[in-house]
């Protein structure tokens, strides 16, 4: 891996206002540019319970004449109140028992960060995919009833399990060519929780990346994204990633918006591509379930029974049995 280093970085300072009157605080620090395509970002700020505000001195010419294609990616996932019962082969749940599917939470910030996008910039495009089975058609209606202007379907055969690797090869095929600025995904899905699919596609595509994104801004030569991201023990990376690039949008960074009326008629009239996906170039197995069980109890739980007087003793001799009382 090759690395350039050059003076630079970020000019940091107080919120006293609107963005464009921070007056700053220079605080010049090393900026690194990675070559390396896995490697794309490079840290500018990590300061626990700190935030940083981005510094944009072309505030009012910020938006002329930049128009930006953005991708999202969702997923259909159940409703939490569906039961949940595994098959008879224990390989995956038996998906006939679910009652209501929705979209996935965390996707719901990522469209919404790219509507935003969209107003802030007018003439750009949001185009948003799902890998799924035919159901999947419904998530992509509410994508478009929120904002965005194209749905893009890749069928699958199976109800089953989709490794992250097949999903993020799929979508990666389909946006290789298409010139797209920003890629959007959710943080994560709520079924799985594996947060793999983002970072994945960025892989395949060769493009810089970034997780847990909780601010973005575009650079004001419109070059690179700036992002903010959260890491562990409540920190936070400053990143600037040169544009194209995927993030993965956490939980918080917006207000998702209800599907409009107006959007919401044109959805369900509005003819959208769907992708039959071939599995023929799927020919080495990367990720297979062994077995799905239920979670194991890791405690029971004890009744006390009689009356007060009996329950109070039989309670004050289990703490003393633990050492909770001396």
């Amino acid at each position: 891996m090759q690395a350039v280093f050059a003076a630079g970085g970020f000019v940091q300072g107080k919120h006293i206002g609107p963005i464009s009157s921070i007056e700053p605080i220079i605080d010049i620090t090393a900026e690194r540019n990675i070559t390396d395509s896995y490697n794309p970002i490079f840290m500018a700020s990590r300061k626990k319970n700190e935030r940083s505000f981005f510094i944009d001195t072309l505030c009012s010419d910020l938006y002329g004449g930049f128009i930006m294609k953005v991708l999202v990616c969702i997923k259909q996932v159940c409703e939490s109140e569906s039961p949940i019962q595994i098959d008879a082969h224990a390989r995956w749940i038996q998906t006939e028992d679910i009652t209501g599917y929705k979209m996935n939470r965390f996707d719901e910030f990522a469209i919404e960060e790219a509507v935003l996008l969209k107003e802030a910039y007018p003439g750009t495009s949001i185009d948003a995919i799902t890998a799924g089975p035919v159901r999947s058609d419904d998530v992509i209606k509410r994508a478009i009833g929120m904002g965005a202007d194209h749905g893009v379907h890749l069928v699958t055969e199976s109800e089953g399990y989709l490794n992250p690797f097949t999903i993020a090869s799929r979508i990666a095929d389909y946006a290789r060519d298409k010139h797209y600025t920003l890629i959007f995904a959710g943080v994560m899905s709520e079924d799985q929780m594996q947060g793999q699919v983002g970072p994945m596609i960025a892989a395949c595509l060769s493009l810089p990346w970034a997780t847990a994104v909780i601010h973005q801004q575009i650079a004001p030569d419109h070059k690179s994204v700036f992002a903010e991201r959260e890491i562990e023990g409540g920190s936070r990376d400053t990143l600037e990633l040169q544009l194209p690039a995927v993030l993965t949008i956490q939980s918080g960074i917006n207000t998702p918006r209800y599907p409009s009326l107006s959007n919401l008629l044109r959805a369900n009239k509005q003819k959208l591509e769907t992708i039959i996906a071939d599995d023929s170039g799927q020919s080495v197995v990367r990720e297979k379930v062994v077995q799905v069980t239920y979670p194991a109890k890791s405690r029971c739980g004890i009744f006390l029974t009689g009356n007060q007087q009996e329950k109070a003793g039989r309670l004050l001799n289990l703490l003393r049995e633990r050492a909770l009382l001396s």
